[in-house]
């Protein structure tokens, strides 16, 4: 069942304007942890993530209408997957169907922008948006499926699979990322290129030749360059939104594109709070939408920390920080474990690229509350406590009669 239902996300998300969709997947998420409700095993993790989950249930009963429900949904959905993949005996056969989905996206994506569909006015300029909401899901869908066709570049038995797969990881997904001005991302694209090839080096087991690596580096950035002049001259819409950049202010509204803006003013509201008990606990889970006073349209927080921050207080930064922390040690400590085990490093490789993506893009989208990458991310972190994957037995820190396991 979970398998199904991981399946059809990547699908799902491109058909946003159907709600429904994500509501039978939540359905299908807890009748798969109705079944296994008897395998639940607290470690410390775990419990400091029930403990967030109380500041979470706060908030909401302290605001409740369609709109707080929608948002409780999403986060307790993401939490809800953290304990699934515990309890998920397929997580090979998971992570490969995974891959297999965004397959559907990725062509998806590629067909509109070569036929210069998929384009949305977004203020007075054009934005690439693909089949997606909004330019952010299009840089996450694009982003993730990287991270999973990393497993293609790596495994695949067909050669010409994998220069395919080469082709868009390393020369189509920059320019469409480009193309969609989402400038977070190709920083976490950045970070992605360097981890791939240094897996690369250690996959290989023999030393990349320096000389050709930088020829190949410095092809593949002049032909990025030149790609996208020419796609910019010639075939790009005259009012289509256009990346510029500011040197002498990093955090200026230009180069946040308006953020800035928002939690300047999500700061200051959150610093008048009238009483002490709301900066300790948070306000209710939708007030960072108020808070936005900077933006006529109504949007969040637009950083994951702050909308935890203003609707879970204080408190709640701090133990969903905890529950981060002890994410990085859980991942750090299996990652030195199984250095010399393939399979079980290639998961962890996933994981960490996972958690990374995640990390970073929550310091401009609150993607605590997006399905699109919270999901995946509470579900691969879920992974590192998965008896099936990894040998949890005879561990300390566990808080449970049966087993152990951080």
């Amino acid at each position: 069942m979970i398998n199904f239902l991981f399946f059809l996300k990547p699908i799902f998300d491109m058909l946003w304007q159907y709600k429904v969709l994500d509501l039978l997947l939540i359905c299908l998420l807890f009748l798969f942890l109705l079944q296994r409700m008897h395998n639940i095993k607290l470690n410390i993790t775990s419990f400091i993530m029930l403990t967030f989950s109380l500041f979470i249930l706060r908030s909401f009963f302290a605001k409740v209408d369609y709109s707080t429900l929608s948002i409780l949904l999403k986060i307790g959905s993401a939490l809800l997957i953290f304990f699934a993949a515990q309890f998920n005996k397929t997580p090979n056969k998971t992570t490969k169907l995974i891959e297999s989905s965004y397959i559907i996206p990725v062509i998806t994506i590629i067909l509109l922008a070569l036929f210069g569909k998929g384009y949305v006015l977004w203020g007075n300029a054009l934005t690439f948006v693909g089949p997606y909401f909004y330019k952010t899901d299009l840089a996450i869908a694009i982003v993730l499926s990287i991270i999973f066709f990393r497993n293609t570049l790596f495994h695949a038995q067909s050669k010409i699979l994998k220069f395919l797969v080469g082709i868009y990881i390393f020369g189509l997904a920059p320019f469409l990322i480009l193309e969609a001005n989402s400038r977070m991302f190709l920083i976490i694209l950045g970070i992605f290129y360097i981890m791939i090839i240094i897996e690369l080096t250690k996959y290989t087991r023999r030393k990349l030749n320096k000389s050709l690596t930088r020829i190949l580096i410095g092809l593949s950035v002049v032909g990025l360059i030149s790609g996208y002049s020419i796609y910019d001259n010639y075939f790009k819409p005259d009012d289509a939104l256009e990346i510029k950049l500011s040197t002498q202010d990093i955090f200026s509204l230009s180069n946040t594109q308006g953020r800035s803006g928002i939690w300047e003013a999500e700061i200051t509201h959150f610093k008048e709070a009238e009483h002490p008990f709301f900066v300790l606990f948070g306000f209710y889970i939708d007030k960072d939408v108020e808070f936005n006073t900077y933006s006529a349209n109504g949007f969040d927080a637009h950083n994951s920390y702050l909308k935890v921050l203003i609707n879970f207080g204080v408190f709640g930064l701090c133990t969903y920080l905890l529950f981060l922390v002890l994410i990085y040690i859980r991942l750090s400590k299996l990652i030195k474990e199984n250095v010399s085990d393939k399979e079980k490093y290639n998961h962890l490789m996933t994981i960490q690229m996972v958690f990374i993506f995640f990390l970073i893009s929550g310091l401009t989208q609150s993607n605590l509350v997006y399905t699109q990458s919270s999901w995946y991310a509470f579900y691969f972190m879920g992974l590192l406590f998965n008896p099936y994957l990894f040998n949890l037995k005879n561990k300390v820190n566990t808080i449970t009669t049966k087993s152990a396991g951080l």
